[in-house]
This record gives C-alpha cells, sequence and structure tokens, in this order.
C-alpha cells in the first residue's frame, strides 16, 4: 500500500513539474523486449518494458519517467497537433487518389522520403491490429475488414499466417537488432516497421543521425529481400516532424521510405485529420497510423464513453475515405491500457471485442 501511494505520488509531481514547463507529448505504449511473446499466453506486463512518455515542447528537452507495470500511471500533458494542412473533412477529397509517389513540398528536407523510383504499393485491408499478449486473441478479432499486424518487435505471433493477417515486424530500438537480424529472413514477411517514437525519451530514443545510421545498416538491406519499409514512427509532438525531416536529411538520400508512420493522441478529431493531412503533404508518402486514441494527456478530464464513439466514427470515415491512409492502428487491442483512457479498449476481459472493437472490425 505504501509503495502503490509513493508510485502515485511520484507520478504526480512529475505531472506538476512538466505542467510547469509548458511541455507538449504525445504519450503511447513503449515495447523495448518481446522475447516470450509467441505461444506464451503471458500478460503485457510481463514481457514488455513500458515506459510513461513524455513529447517535447518547443522550449524543454525530452524526459521520460518510469512506472510500475502494475499501475497506470498519472496522465502527462497533451501533444499540440501540428498546424492544419486542411481545414476539414470535406476538403480531403482531393489526397484520395494520391498514391503518394513523391509529392512532397520542395525544398523541405523532410519532403524527400528516400532513394528509389517511387515507393512499393501496399494492397490489403486498412484495418490494424496493434498487439501483444494471449495469441488466441487473434482469432477472436479477424474478419475480413481486418488485415495489418505489428507486436511493436520482430516477433510474429505464431497463428498470424493461418489467421491471414499481414505481419510487419518493426526493428523497435537498439536492443532489438539481434533479435531483427535473426528472425527478418526472406519469406518472413514483406513490410517492415521503422524505430517506435526515436524521438522520445523512454522510448527509442536516438539523434536523427544514428537513426540513419541505424536504417542504413540493418533496414536498407531488407529491401533486396523483398520488404516494403515503413518510417519511424515519431509523437504528434512538433519535435516528432522534426526528427523524421532530420533523419532523412541524415539519410542523404540512403533509406527508402515506401509509408510515413504516425502516431497521434488527443481528444479532437479533427486534430487527428489535419496532423495525418499535413504529414502526407510534408512528406510526399502515404500513411501508416500505428497508434492513436481518444486521450487527454493535459490534466483535463478524459473523453466519456459517448465522446469516444463519436471521436472513433469521425476518425474512421476519413481514415476509410482518405486514399493516401493504407493502414490504420487503434489503441488498443490490449487487455491493459496502462495510462490510456480505458474506455478506447477494444476487446474485453475474455479476448472478445468490446462494442468499440466491433465497431472497427465489423
Amino acid at each position: 500500500m505504501i509503495a502503490t501511494k509513493l508510485v502515485q505520488l511520484i507520478a504526480a509531481s512529475s505531472v506538476a513539474i512538466l505542467l510547469s514547463l509548458n511541455a507538449a507529448p504525445a504519450n503511447a505504449l513503449s515495447v523495448d523486449n518481446h522475447a516470450a511473446l509467441a505461444a506464451r499466453h503471458a500478460h503485457i506486463t510481463s514481457n514488455l518494458s513500458v515506459k510513461k512518455k513524455r513529447g517535447t515542447s518547443r522550449r524543454c528537452k525530452n524526459r521520460a519517467v518510469a512506472f510500475s507495470q502494475s499501475k497506470k500511471p498519472a496522465s502527462a500533458t497533451k501533444s499540440a497537433p501540428t498546424k492544419a494542412a486542411s481545414k476539414n473533412d470535406n476538403n480531403n477529397n482531393k489526397n484520395n487518389n494520391d498514391e503518394g509517389k513523391g509529392k512532397g513540398n520542395s525544398g523541405n528536407p523532410g519532403s524527400n522520403p528516400g532513394a528509389g523510383t517511387g515507393p512499393k504499393k501496399y494492397n490489403g485491408s486498412k484495418v490494424g491490429v496493434a498487439f501483444t499478449g494471449d495469441e488466441s486473441i487473434l482469432s477472436k478479432i479477424k474478419t475480413g475488414k481486418v488485415g495489418p499486424l505489428y507486436t511493436w518487435s520482430p516477433h510474429k505471433p505464431g497463428n498470424a499466417d493461418r489467421l491471414g493477417y499481414k505481419f510487419c515486424p518493426m526493428l523497435w530500438g537498439h536492443k532489438q537488432i539481434d533479435t531483427f537480424e535473426r528472425l527478418v529472413v526472406p519469406g518472413y514477411a514483406d513490410c517492415i516497421l521503422g524505430f517506435n517514437e526515436p524521438d522520445q525519451a523512454g522510448q527509442s530514443n536516438m539523434p536523427p543521425e544514428e537513426g540513419a545510421r541505424l536504417w542504413k545498416a540493418h533496414i536498407e538491406p531488407k529491401r533486396k529481400l523483398g520488404y516494403r519499409t515503413i518510417s519511424p514512427a515519431c509523437t504528434n509532438a512538433p519535435a516528432g516532424k522534426k526528427w523524421l525531416q532530420d533523419f532523412l536529411k541524415a539519410c542523404n538520400g540512403g533509406c527508402t521510405l515506401d509509408a510515413i508512420a504516425v502516431h497521434y493522441y488527443d481528444t479532437n478529431a479533427q486534430g487527428l485529420i489535419d496532423y495525418v493531412n499535413d504529414m502526407h503533404n510534408t512528406f510526399g508518402r502515404n500513411i501508416w497510423i500505428t497508434e492513436y486514441a481518444c486521450q487527454n494527456f493535459g490534466g483535463g478530464s478524459q473523453c466519456s464513453k459517448d465522446q469516444v464513439f463519436a471521436f472513433t466514427s469521425k476518425v474512421t470515415n476519413f481514415l476509410d475515405n482518405a486514399g493516401f491512409v493504407e493502414a490504420y492502428f487503434p489503441f488498443g487491442f490490449l487487455r491493459d491500457m496502462f495510462n490510456v483512457n480505458p474506455l478506447n479498449q477494444l476487446i474485453k476481459g475474455n479476448g472478445e471485442p468490446s462494442d468499440l472493437g466491433r465497431a472497427y472490425i465489423s
């Protein structure tokens, strides 16, 4: 009891300090070590290194506070959405047929998404599953509308292929390199996800120059084996976009991105829409949204059930109809939502889809 109160006090104190600094982070699940995923039926907290995350502001460096895996931490401050490239849903129609063939803002260091003559095409269902835990859950949420799957790691669930998922291994960061190289061989999958929030302390946390070095050494060579390569997924704090631009500048044409991965946590559906449009227009590639939820990290009230469903309805309508959005992974198909509003949970305790989860997969 004393230890629990101490963790809560530390988390609350950290939030107060961060608020005083006007930081503007994004928040999500961090996965660092997932060696026990396959066929273990282990709870997420048994196998994952989970960190409470704080995004960047214009004035403060990233900071991270570890939290107890058995408790949900206090909320951090809310991410500031990027300035909109599109004002409302109706303005998105012009992008619906854009296949992301390198169209970007000239002169912008982020507008050149890498080497090559153009992105490899993605063909498949849009609704994705970001997942870890009991593999039996995957059979309960697989429908014809559900396709891509990732686990914040190179590890593929043992039943993924049989169930018809399109698995994408991730090189989360430095500590997964050996496992990534051992598992990601010809025929294992046909797509790769880049680093998880490299702009964020507590996540893969590396300078853009180091990200470029790792990409060239371990991800770019996989293209010769038939892999499609998706960018690192940064936070939706302002520093996330800058990290990706600096990463591409450091790559100097040597990092091929077939699509851009993004994360988004906030309570404003239109903010997500504007942010996705901005990232597409800036980098000239199709988009994968590999984490998002209706989540308030600003210290205010969380979305109600009705607000979560309204957020989901508006966002899903946009994502389904935007031709440049290839795949989207709502957070989360998880039994433990950690520091994310549990009303976003997409499965029940028995692994069956929740009402919200069913709305996604039906």
